[in-house]
């Protein structure tokens, strides 16, 4: 009978978990709630009162299920003390906010957000945390052709471009491109022929979503990803070889990168069909790091600065002439939010997870224990045009949550499921 009723309780974890993710990658069942077409169509709403009960009852789940697992939740917190701190600065950034009551606010959703992201790496080791991802990105690879295809006021964007089983088409492509990546790394340890088959199938369907989302970010990202995979593939071999190709490797990056400079303009206007300015986005960030340096040690607050003509952000907006959600960079967002401080306890946290990624994978020799390494080269490329950096209720804050307080499964920090053939392939 227990053992019966610990496996209930597994895969009810299990369950909470993947639809957790789903809710925050943005998909239609989010979707339905956003106020009208036109923000159903840039994916920008205040959330529905009945989504921000959902998150409140996901919030209060995940600290349950965390304080129900003291010994792990300690060793876990231990693991990562910088970005503990990022988050109660977010917390505390409410006595200098410019908008004190948005802050507040925001700031405890990005705190249960945080514990969310915790509690996975409390309950799950680093292998089964990758097939749950794997999973949650794949049944959205299978819907959103259905999507797209069934209901084009939905899954099309008004630009043309896939959107699918997500609220944008530019966040569609970064999923798939990143799924597509981690699929291949399972593709080694697939049990059978009919699985590596399956897995093979799921990366050129993610191939070809990420090009019909016509996402030219996401585009450029994804080719990185699979540069950088076969890149870091080569640091898991010995020091004989590793060294040496590793070192033409940079200089072959380099020299690509010259090139490409040297032909920028072909490259941006010609192929990619963008301005010089990437679509304005240089002309508003020269905007944004003039307000960065009016207060430039701790910032506006969280989520204290982007409120329209209401808020600091009126003088940007009627600069550019354009709503603008947000700086389009992750990094000058955190500045904006929490200034300089914020920014560089970001970013020493963000390298000394990139030394731990890299010592995992030369630890464990996996293949599959790369995702840690490529997830952070994935984190640094989206935000330079986007921002994904302490986003509450977002599915990358989580991943990267995850990824920072992860450690290989060889540590045994979480408890094995009872339910773990489940999630041993990424589909069936």
């Amino acid at each position: 009978m227990r053992i019966k009723t610990a496996n209930l309780i597994d895969k009810l974890e299990w369950l909470f978990a993947f639809f957790v993710l789903q809710l925050a990658s943005g998909s239609l069942i989010r979707n339905l709630f956003l106020t009208n077409v036109q923000d159903r169509a840039e994916g920008l709403a205040t959330d529905h009162p009945i989504m921000q009960a959902i998150w409140l009852c996901i919030y209060v789940i995940s600290l349950g299920l965390l304080l129900a697992r003291p010994r792990e939740l300690i060793l876990v917190l231990k693991r990562e003390k910088l970005l503990i701190l990022l988050v109660g600065m977010a917390l505390f950034s409410y006595y200098w906010s410019a908008i004190p009551a948005i802050t507040i606010r925001r700031a405890f959703a990005l705190l249960g957000t945080t514990l969310f992201g915790i509690y996975i790496v409390t309950r799950y080791n680093s292998s089964q945390i990758l097939r749950l991802l794997v999973w949650t990105l794949s049944i959205g690879a299978i819907l959103s052709p259905i999507v797209s295809l069934a209901f084009p006021s939905l899954g099309i964007s008004p630009e043309g471009g896939w959107q699918g089983f997500y609220m944008h088409k530019n966040l569609m492509g970064r999923l798939m491109g990143l799924n597509a990546v981690f699929l291949l790394l399972l593709i080694p340890s697939a049990k059978t022929k009919k699985h590596r088959w399956l897995m093979w199938a799921g990366v050129w369907l993610c191939s070809c979503l990420v090009l019909l989302s016509t996402s030219k970010g996401a585009l450029v990202t994804f080719i990185v990803l699979l540069t950088l995979y076969y890149l870091y593939r080569s640091l898991q071999w010995r020091y004989t070889v590793a060294i040496p190709v590793f070192i033409i490797s940079v200089l072959v990056g380099a020299s690509i990168v010259l090139l490409l400079i040297g032909n920028l303009e072909t490259i941006v206007v010609d192929m990619l069909g963008k301005d010089l300015t990437f679509t304005g986005r240089t002309v508003l960030w020269g905007y944004v790091t003039e307000m960065i340096q009016q207060r430039p040690i701790v910032g506006y607050g969280y989520k204290g600065f982007w409120r329209g003509i209401d808020g600091p952000s009126a003088f940007i907006l009627d600069a550019v002439s354009w709503a603008v959600p947000h700086a389009h960079n992750g990094f000058l967002d955190l500045a904006l939010s929490l200034g300089l401080v914020g920014l560089f306890i970001f970013i020493l946290s963000f390298l000394m997870s990139v030394i731990r990624a890299v010592r995992w994978l030369r630890l464990t020799k996996k293949i599959e224990d790369l995702w840690p390494i490529l997830f952070l080269s994935a984190t640094l490329l989206y935000n330079i045009a986007e921002s994904t950096l302490l986003e509450r209720n977002h599915i990358l804050w989580i991943f990267y949550v995850i990824t920072v307080f992860a450690r290989p499964a060889s540590y045994k920090q979480a408890v094995k499921p009872s339910y773990s053939k489940v999630v041993t392939t990424p589909a069936r």
